[in-house]
């Protein structure tokens, strides 16, 4: 999988250096859910430093970080050739990518479907990343709303199924920066916390 500019981005503003993050008002909306502190606020003022960036993929992982189908950089015939060995990942799916900061390919879209998300997908991936926290004691997560930008599910929903993920035991987790995107006003999450 490529990364594209919103993941170079959350790269930058992830560093491990606190000195990076933006401190006082972040333009953002904060909440917590059990011990966990949620942060909405864009990629430009990141509230803190984090371990692991959630990414939304796709069951064949051709996305960007910015939710557009690439074309691959290898021929067609190729790709013809690898498909039979290449496994479809099941939505609700995450696949932990070794880096720094860690990466989370949280499969929650099937590019031959209409609409390519499904909320039982947004659901189990959640559960997952929680569960992939835990497994790797992991503190702080940036994650973009889910199928937002692409699929259109709604902001309030996903927010929603994010409380419920919360909710259960979160190990180390302490912090989730959810990267707000520009064209949504952050205090509008608040609405689906009271």
């Amino acid at each position: 999988m490529r990364t594209g500019p919103v993941t170079e981005a959350m790269t930058t503003y992830a560093s491990t250096d606190p000195n990076r993050c933006a401190t006082g008002d972040n333009g953002g909306r904060e909440f917590e859910i059990g011990t966990v502190r949620v942060v909405a606020a864009g990629v430009d003022a990141p509230p803190f430093a984090v371990d692991m960036l959630v990414l939304e993929q796709d069951t064949y992982l051709l996305m960007v970080d910015d939710g557009m189908i690439c074309e691959p950089p290898e021929p067609l015939t190729a790709l013809a050739d690898e498909l039979p060995r290449q496994p479809v990942l099941s939505g609700g799916t995450v696949i932990v990518r070794e880096s720094r900061p860690m990466q989370l390919l949280a499969v929650v879209h099937d590019i031959e479907r209409e609409p390519t998300w499904s909320e039982q997908w947004i659901t189990l991936a959640l559960d997952n990343i929680v569960t992939e926290c835990i497994r790797h004691d992991i503190e702080s997560i940036a994650m973009r709303p889910m199928a937002y930008r692409h699929g259109g599910f709604p902001i309030n929903r996903f927010i929603e199924l994010l409380r419920n993920a919360l909710t259960q035991p979160t190990g180390d987790l302490r912090r989730v920066w959810l990267v707000w995107p520009s064209s949504y006003h952050a205090s509008v999450a608040g609405t689906a916390f009271t």
